[in-house]
């Protein structure tokens, strides 16, 4: 076996062991600096800002798929689920987006509009209940009740 491929065989199951563990994500594999990110991230923006909301949601997807840790790539894909009435991919997203940066009130509320449209008034008038619970007092309050609803 050449030393060549040794090598490769090493970085492979060190790459695969960092997917594995959380330590690396493709994006760190791939070598993609910030700069090719950043300008995937402002095509997928322009597309949706031009109502191409398909083409947005592949590319916001190709991005949380490449860096999973980036809570900006999974809310920008639930912004996308939402414009598109995809309320449980959003809802869905989101939950994503409370896991990564913890629960924001606009996250929250963003949760509830998509729970309304989905026909759940009275659980939407809950987790509105939250996100002004967490708006007073911050990442003291409890949202167990709000994870035991479901889509």
């Amino acid at each position: 076996m050449s030393e060549q491929s040794e090598e490769v065989r090493k970085a492979a199951r060190f790459a695969a062991q960092g997917l594995r563990d959380g330590t690396l994500t493709v994006k760190d594999v791939m070598g993609l600096t910030i700069e090719e990110i950043a300008a995937i991230r402002a095509l997928a923006a322009r597309y949706q800002t031009k109502g191409e909301l398909d083409a947005a949601l592949r590319l916001y997807g190709m991005l949380a798929s490449l860096d999973p840790y980036n809570a900006e790539h999974w809310q920008s894909m639930a912004e996308v689920h939402q414009l598109s009435q995809s309320y449980v991919g959003a809802l869905l997203c989101y939950e994503v987006v409370a896991l990564l940066r913890g629960r924001d009130p606009q996250c929250i509320r963003a949760q509830a509009d998509c729970v309304q449209k989905l026909g759940r008034p009275e659980d939407a008038t809950k987790i509105r209940g939250y996100a002004r619970a967490f708006s007073m007092f911050g990442s003291s309050a409890s949202f167990g009740a709000q994870r035991s609803l479901r889509v």
